[in-house]
């Protein structure tokens, strides 16, 4: 005994100096462990005198004022002030037995709320399984013209209801969505009055994305057509699809006509080319007629710019006229495809490296193609193409000089010579072949 009395004594001493000024550090566990001290000491009936001096160190760190962010310290040291046989101040009791109340409410309340959802997801998937049997069973029963049996009228009210909270719950997915909810709505005799705000709402969101579809109409073509036939669907006003259609109009034939101008100045210009080619385009998708006068002129002053010859200058030219003949709708002659083709071989072909031997007779290729073409054979990225060719060439047949392979000599000088490389700098190698072709005695 007197050894664990010695044992509770240190722990005791130890334990009231760590409490104290715990309620300033917000250290609970320091009260824990004093509290702890206290009930062991009681019941190994230590010094009373001892103990309650620990007791009344546990009921001084709880004689301040506390605030929210003490409050984990508030409640742990609340629940161990039995423990150590302390008096707790009646707000604190109050504080934690409130703090406790409201905990569990929040718990339920959220409990309940998560029950609530859960019902109502439930609910909501077996209304939709129904409404996909309902709606089309009803629509067979019209369809077939069924007697109104008592059984239809029951069914009949249930799909209404099904395709009535349909419209409902598709109003914001888009407008398409609740047109065809509508729809479905009035085939199984939903009422137009019932209907009257969904179809407002449609209408007013088509008539917003045609005005939307109308102002950026030359940059997104593709959005239009389908923008006035949800418009139709929607019951958008004749006068008022006419009037879009005019604002249309009233963008597309201006461009038009600038850019048919600007063709017709025989600029061959690769930018008022390509501008043309691609408002074409932007005009018969947006329901002009091929025979239209605006696009017909623009086709013949597009395709009046394939006809002459062409220089090297124009090249570029040449390039975007048939990279949008397509978009314009007019037919390429073969030699201006051909030319476009052997400018545009001839420049990548000189972007390309040229380290291999398959690279370089590519190469070589390209400019012995464009040479045939005199508008390619003067242009820059030809001349370009070829000193790189030959410079290539040269290299390569020092290499197979150096490795004294008969092979490999003949082989880049055939290739040298394609390119166009001078003979002088080819007879160091041509001595090479004469010399390993001499017979030796």
């Amino acid at each position: 005994r007197a050894v664990a009395e010695a044992v509770l004594e240190a722990r005791l001493l130890a334990a009231s100096e760590a409490a104290q000024g715990a309620a300033a550090s917000g250290d609970a566990a320091a009260m824990e462990a004093l509290a702890g001290a206290v009930q062991v000491g009681y019941a190994l009936k230590y010094d009373e005198e001892a103990l309650k001096a620990a007791t009344a160190t546990f009921s001084q760190e709880l004689a301040g004022d506390f605030g929210a962010s003490d409050f984990d310290f508030v409640e742990r040291a609340v629940a161990s002030a039995e423990a150590a046989r302390a008096k707790v101040p009646g707000r604190l009791v109050l504080w934690v037995g409130v703090a406790k109340k409201l905990r569990q409410v929040d718990s339920d309340y959220s409990s309940r709320l998560d029950n609530r959802r859960r019902l109502q997801e439930e609910q909501q998937a077996a209304m939709t399984k129904s409404c996909r049997e309902v709606i089309p069973a009803m629509t067979k029963a019209i369809e077939v013209g069924l007697p109104r049996i008592d059984v239809l009228a029951d069914v009949e009210a249930k799909a209404q209801e099904c395709a009535l909270h349909r419209v409902n719950v598709t109003a914001t997915e888009g407008t398409q969505q609740l047109l065809d909810a509508i729809s479905e709505a009035r085939s199984v005799g939903v009422s137009e009055d019932l209907l009257a705000s969904a179809t407002s709402a449609a209408l007013d969101a088509a008539s917003s994305a045609l005005t939307q579809a109308v102002a950026t109409c030359l940059a997104k073509p593709d959005k239009v057509s389908r923008a006035l036939d949800i418009a139709r669907e929607a019951g958008m006003a004749q006068e008022d699809l006419d009037a879009a259609q005019a604002s249309i109009a009233a963008q597309v034939v201006p461009a038009l006509t600038a850019a048919t101008a600007a063709v017709e100045s025989g600029s061959r210009s690769p930018e008022a080319i390509a501008t043309l080619g691609a408002l074409v385009k932007t005009a018969v998708t947006l329901g002009f007629a091929a025979t239209s006068q605006e696009v017909l002129a623009a086709r013949a002053a597009y395709a009046g710019q394939l006809q002459g010859t062409f220089t090297a200058d124009d090249l570029p030219f040449v390039e975007k006229a048939v990279e949008f003949a397509d978009s314009a709708g007019v037919r390429l002659p073969g030699e201006v495809t051909a030319l476009a083709i052997a400018s545009k071989q001839v420049r990548d072909a000189a972007a390309q490296p040229a380290d291999t031997a398959g690279a370089l007779e590519s190469l070589v290729r390209a400019v012995s193609e464009g040479e045939r073409l005199p508008a390619v054979a003067a242009s820059d990225d030809l001349a370009a193409a070829k000193a790189k060719a030959q410079a290539k060439a040269v290299e390569r047949v020092q290499a197979a000089i150096t490795s004294a392979n008969a092979q490999l000599v003949k082989t880049a000088l055939d290739v040298a010579v394609t390119a166009g490389v001078s003979a002088s700098d080819l007879d160091a190698a041509r001595a090479v072949l004469n010399a390993q072709a001499a017979p030796s005695f």
